[in-house]
């Protein structure tokens, strides 16, 4: 339930618009996966899938496989 907030709606889009690549991607995978999921059906968790739709005119989402994200290599 606190997923589906207003307050996790804005600092979600925050964190997004300030996040590099890697992170920005793994966060829309997620939230797609949510809003097909199983947040899809449920009306008290319809803020994800409002989300989601509302970020696809802005984002292009990844593609359903997993973001690797390699650790930076110290010199």
């Amino acid at each position: 339930m606190e997923i589906a907030s207003r307050d996790f709606e804005t600092e979600f889009q925050n964190i997004l618009q300030k996040s590099q690549k890697p992170v920005r991607d793994k966060m829309l995978q997620c939230l797609k996966k949510w809003s097909e999921g199983e947040f899809k059906s449920n009306a008290q968790l319809s803020l994800i899938p409002s989300l989601y739709n509302k970020l696809k005119s802005t984002y292009d989402f990844p593609a359903d496989s997993p973001v690797k994200v390699s650790p930076q290599t110290k010199i």
